[in-house]
């Protein structure tokens, strides 16, 4: 797999988050296969595009293809996903990031494990970021990932 330097990586995530709704769903359902997950269905996914079981656990997989960082709201949403799916491990993918007010949200609930959830970009998973690689490190099916050529998008 080709490795996409930063500005190629944000091209190819503004030209993502630029796609109609069911376009960016429908990236978001191949990110979670090509991450090894399981893709939820189209249309209202309950709070899941993607899911597996590694070593019996139950891992979680949500992306939101927004133009903007994640906020707060965002934030409540992702942990009653978790909660409600009982997750023990969860990968968010964002289009540009997250807000403060999205970490702080999360940093309320005492009852999230922090270090089984994953925080990602698209550009973190273009360029294989440190933190794409410690995710990855942690949950091996990511690494799925790598057969991917990215230079063909």
């Amino acid at each position: 797999m080709i490795t996409l330097n930063k500005t190629q990586a944000i091209n190819l995530a503004d030209s993502i988050v630029s796609l109609d709704s069911r376009g960016k769903q429908e990236i978001g359902r191949r990110f979670a296969y090509r991450l090894g997950f399981t893709p939820g269905p189209l249309g209202p996914d309950d709070g899941i595009d993607g899911e597996f079981l590694y070593n019996g656990l139950f891992c979680h997989f949500q992306s939101k293809m927004s133009r903007t960082p994640l906020d707060k709201d965002e934030a409540r949403k992702y942990y009653s996903d978790i909660k409600a799916h009982k997750a023990e491990w969860s990968i968010m993918l964002s289009g540009f990031g997250f807000k403060d007010t999205f970490y702080s949200r999360l940093d309320m609930h005492d009852d999230l494990q922090r270090d089984k959830i994953y925080l990602l970009t698209l550009v973190d998973v273009f360029t294989k970021s440190e933190l794409f690689l410690q995710a990855a490190n942690n949950i091996p099916p990511l690494f799925n990932i790598t057969s991917i050529d990215w230079s063909n998008y």
